[in-house]
């Protein structure tokens, strides 16, 4: 396997899981509450059903928006940083650095 590919497939990973899981359990959680107040209310479990389906769908996208970014910038966004801040610093320190801005300088 490419090395390339496993930060993309392991944020991918981590995405799908935290979001999955946590988006199950809150929104299982958001629906029982909100199913057991339509229910004391006397509405018919055919409306139960169709608004907390309605409720944990709208609940997971800010959920999955949420876990998205940190997953990517957790597992892809900090290793590139990192590797751009690695040769930054060798092409500061490179003699030929100062060569460019000096001829830069004089433009």
């Amino acid at each position: 396997m490419n090395a390339r590919i496993v930060p993309y497939g392991k944020s991918w990973l981590y995405f799908f899981l935290v979001a999955t899981v946590g988006g199950g359990i809150l929104s299982g959680v958001a629906g029982f509450i909100i199913g057991y107040v339509l229910g004391a209310a006397g509405v018919m479990s055919p409306k139960i059903a169709i608004v907390t389906g309605a409720f944990g769908f709208l609940i997971n996208i800010p959920i999955s928006f949420i876990v998205f970014r940190w997953s990517v910038s957790t597992n892809i966004v900090a290793p590139l940083l990192g590797e751009l801040s690695h040769i930054e610093a060798l092409v500061t320190d490179h003699p030929a650095t100062e060569l460019i801005s000096a001829e830069q300088r004089s433009l």
